[in-house]
């Protein structure tokens, strides 16, 4: 996510481009001529999750309720105990670019303990049924909890379905974590998603936290005059009537947080492709040809960070050019959010956005975080492959930027205090981008290049479809660069003292 407004370093023209790094001795190329190296991109329809085999169940005699949360100490309202999702299967169909709907979100989930009851996050709209193995359950409303007690008690290790409709204005989620309005929005050219941290609520029930990733598949049913999109990949489309239904499919498992679904006045363009990931984006209608012509962009730097990060994880990637209110841009994965306003007005602040949202399919999407305290690895990382693509297109130096955060970063440190350990209103403070884009810095600096891009590409590869923490990030760079990190992480994530950067 990148947000107008936040505080950021500043980013000018240079005059000359500081080469980036000779990788396992491979140099970076310019845009446009890197090839991707190592091991190969997982088929579309893969299915694993990495989860462990479902226990043998039993018949539960001392069945009790799923926990209303799962102890997350900035959002300990999102998320649910008791069950882990593997699937949602989601239904939409809608009449306009705006106004009610009507869903059906099919859930199937592994009870992690006996359920006489279960909590899902979903805010507003009328229920207008609910069924757990195909039996009718009963629901009931605690704020932006759904309790749903089934007919007959969950096992332990038991997988169950549960099938929610649902109709209604779609709410707003406003929450002092958010960057603004979060859930559903509306805006002249049609709806589109936005929903970090805790917007899906506002979307369909789910359990509502990083820590729980799934598969989805996406329906959408609209007038035929309207395109959809959602993430993944294009699997279906077909009349019906007066209007047509789109079918997504998201093979690899995704954070709630990250669903991203469209409808309305847009156009579909196709980028080609970059070896064999699909590019295509969508873009409100009336965007004009020079700015289509700018979203090749997005070709460039995905083969630049393949060659820093390793082989881009999913089928298809593309950008989402809505009329959105200009506040902020988000790595819905597969489909990234971006205000057309931004791209008019500023190409080049476009470009470092777009290749900050970009990293986000390695770091945030792919490799998602266990807490939100853990935010840091999602935005640090990001913004460091901001930086190294600023240096690379000539905007500006990375070791400019870097001695630039790090003069700012003690003012930052002082009133948002250690970046490993924000509140919940500074999810997105400076401290979680440029600041933990320093870490990486000077992590860089303490091990050299080599250890430190062999960092990188064993981060996201061991931990690609999972979700995970800053300890266990800790662990793998002294593993991986066989150095004894604990003063450097000690002094750089876990204090508000900002160090000399190292060299």
């Amino acid at each position: 996510m990148v947000r107008d407004g936040a505080p950021r370093t500043t980013i000018r023209p240079a005059g000359a481009v500081l080469a980036i790094l000779v990788l396992a001795g491979t140099a970076c190329a310019r845009p446009g001529t890197i090839r991707h190296t190592g091991a190969a991109r997982p088929p579309a329809t893969s299915t694993s999750t990495t989860r462990p085999p479902t226990p043998s169940t039993t018949i539960p005699g001392d069945a009790s309720p799923g926990s209303p949360g799962l102890g997350d100490t900035l959002l300990p309202a999102s998320g649910n105990g008791g069950y882990d999702v593997s699937q949602y299967d989601l239904a939409f169909a809608v009449d306009d670019t705006s106004g009610p709907i009507t869903a059906t979100a099919t859930i199937t989930a592994t009870a992690s303990q006996a359920l006489s009851s279960f909590h899902l996050d979903f805010r507003g709209y009328e229920i207008t049924a609910a069924t757990v193995d195909g039996a009718a359950a009963a629901t009931e409303r605690d704020g932006d909890e759904l309790i749903v007690t089934p007919a007959t008690a969950i096992a332990s290790g038991a997988t169950f379905t549960t099938a929610v409709s649902y109709s209604g204005e779609p709410p707003l989620v406003k929450d002092a974590s958010a960057p603004g309005d979060i859930g559903w929005l509306d805006a002249e050219s049609g709806r589109f998603a936005a929903a970090e941290p805790n917007g899906a609520k506002g979307i369909f029930p789910c359990n509502d936290h990083p820590s729980d990733k799934a598969l989805f598949t996406f329906s959408i049913t609209a007038p035929a005059t309207m395109t959809a999109a959602a993430n993944g990949v294009l699997v279906g489309q077909e009349p019906d009537g007066a209007s047509m239904r789109w079918r997504f499919e998201q093979a690899q498992p995704m954070a709630t947080y990250l669903v991203q679904l469209a409808v309305g006045d847009y156009d579909v363009i196709d980028g080609g492709a970059v070896d064999d990931v699909t590019i295509r984006h969508v873009v409100v209608r009336n965007l004009d040809e020079a700015a289509r012509r700018r979203l090749d962009i997005t070709n460039d730097q995905l083969a630049f960070f393949e060659q820093l990060f390793g082989n881009y994880p999913f089928a298809t990637y593309g950008l989402l050019i809505a009329d959105a209110p200009p506040s902020f841009a988000l790595e819905t994965q597969t489909l990234t959010l971006m205000p057309a306003s931004w791209l008019a007005d500023d190409p080049a602040f476009f470009d470092i956005v777009a290749a900050h949202e970009l990293a986000h399919s390695w770091f945030g999407d792919a490799v998602s975080p266990q807490r939100w305290s853990d935010i840091w690895l999602n935005e640090g990382f990001a913004t460091y492959a901001e930086w190294m693509w600023t240096d690379h297109a000539g905007y500006e130096t990375l070791d400019h930027l870097a001695q630039e955060a790090h003069a700012q970063a003690p003012e930052w440190r002082d009133e948002f205090g250690k970046v490993a350990d924000p509140a919940a209103t500074n999810l997105f403070g400076p401290n979680e981008y440029d600041g933990a884009a320093l870490v990486l810095h000077a992590l860089r600096l303490t091990i050299g290049d080599e250890a430190f891009f062999a960092v990188l590409r064993q981060w996201f590869e061991r931990y690609n479809g999972q979700s995970v923490t800053t300890d266990q990030f800790e662990a793998l760079a002294a593993e991986v660069s066989k150095t004894d990190l604990s003063g450097f992480f000690a002094a750089w994530v876990h204090s508000t003292i900002v160090p000399p950067l190292p060299g």
